[in-house]
Parts: structure tokens; C-alpha cells; sequence
């Protein structure tokens, strides 16, 4: 599906009239990006297209975040963040991990330590077949029951207030940073109880090679 997408779009490109996609920032639901094979990447999102199947955006003490959920050929979904005024500085891959995966990954007891009071560190366990690129040796946390609001649309060029908006969903978060700084751990619990967890990737712009529009 995603290379029938692809070929019809780059004929379209070669038109007049098509919306110009040229830095993250103009990227909407339906387009497609190519990323480079760059070492900086995970493995698995080296040299592949994927599509923007849909956008939302958070909302910290620092201001809007946006979340772009990026689908692959497999269907399998990884998400992109990059903050609306640098959207030309860092990007901040991210995949979601299930409670089977985090139990493999990391000592249960360290992991729970998370949700006590205090920072805890976390060490990975050497068994990480299937993640190479998304995980470092150790990390450290530096967040602990934040709070965070999130909107399940693209909020940019919207009125948001400097602090939240009655129409998006509050959770609390921990961050965890690694020793290499360009990895991190985020768990969000939200208000009915459930709990996301990401292993986080920050690399810069550049390593998008090429975006298409959707119409």
C-alpha cells in the first residue's frame, strides 16, 4: 500500500499545484517521509518510508509538543515529536513497548521504583535482541508525576492557553534520561489508570531524506 502511495505522490510532485512539504513542521496526516540510513537512527528506521497516519499534540509547562504516529509497511506504528518554533532542531523518535517488553528489558523491581517518591535509576538488560538503537546501558530519572496535557488533533495555530485547555486529557509522566543523552524512557499514566511506555531517540532534522504530500 505505502509504495503504491509513494509512486502516485511523486508523480504528483512533479506537477503544479500540490502543497509544499519542506521541513517537518508541514508534514499532516496521509503524507509520507524517507528517512536516511544514518547510524544515529535504530536500526529498524533506517532508509524506510513511512506514512503520517495520524496527528496529535501534548502540551508541557514549555509550551506545545507535536506527535505525529508514523505507520510502516507492517503496520506496526512508531511515533515522531519535535517542538512547532524548532521544528529544525532535534526530533524525538518514539516506540512504544508493551508490559511483556518492559519486564524483559529491565529488572521488575528497579521499574517499579519509578512510581515511588524520589528519582530512581534504571539499568537495561543485556537480552535487547529486536532494539537495536533504541536503548542505551542506564538511565537515569528526571522527571517524577509531571503533568502533561494532551490533544488528539493538531492544536498548531490554535489559541491554547500557557498552562492547559479544558478540551485535552491530563496524565502525569516520569522521564527517564540515558548516559548517551540522545536516548530517553517516557511513561505516561493517564487518568483511567493506563499506563504508556516509549523508549525515546532524539536526532536531528536532517535525518528525514524526503517528504511527499498527500494530495
Amino acid at each position: 500500500m505505502l509504495r503504491r502511495l509513494f509512486n502516485a505522490f511523486r508523480k504528483q510532485d512533479e506537477s503544479t499545484g500540490v502543497r509544499a512539504v519542506t521541513t517537518v513542521a508541514d508534514l499532516r496526516a496521509g503524507d509520507l517521509l524517507t528517512l536516511k540510513s544514518r547510524l544515529s537512527l535504530p536500526e529498524e528506521l533506517r532508509g524506510i518510508t513511512l506514512e503520517i497516519s495520524q496527528v496529535g499534540t501534548y502540551q508541557f509547562d514549555d509550551g506545545l509538543y507535536m506527535q505525529l504516529t508514523l505507520t510502516a509497511t507492517d503496520r506496526s506504528k512508531i511515533y515522531l515529536g519535535f517542538k512547532p518554533s524548532n521544528h529544525e532542531g532535534e526530533l524525538c523518535f518514539s516506540k512504544p513497548i508493551s508490559h511483556s517488553v518492559i519486564t524483559t528489558l529491565f529488572d521488575e523491581d528497579q521499574f517499579a521504583d519509578l512510581f515511588e517518591e524520589g528519582f530512581s535509576t534504571l539499568t537495561v538488560n543485556p537480552d535487547t535482541d529486536g532494539y537495536s538503537g533504541w536503548l542505551t546501558g542506564e538511565y537515569a530519572q528526571t522527571k517524577n508525576l509531571a503533568v502533561g496535557y494532551f490533544f488528539d488533533r493538531d492544536m498548531r495555530g490554535h489559541g491554547v492557553s500557557d498552562r492547559h485547555d479544558d478540551d485535552s486529557e491530563e496524565f502525569h509522566y516520569h522521564e527517564l534520561r540515558g548516559d548517551d543523552d540522545q536516548y530517553e524512557i517516557t511513561v505516561e499514566v493517564w487518568g483511567d489508570g493506563e499506563t504508556d511506555v516509549s523508549l525515546d531517540v532524539y536526532c536531528p532534522a536532517d535525518v528525514i531524506e524526503t517528504m511527499w504530500p498527500a494530495e
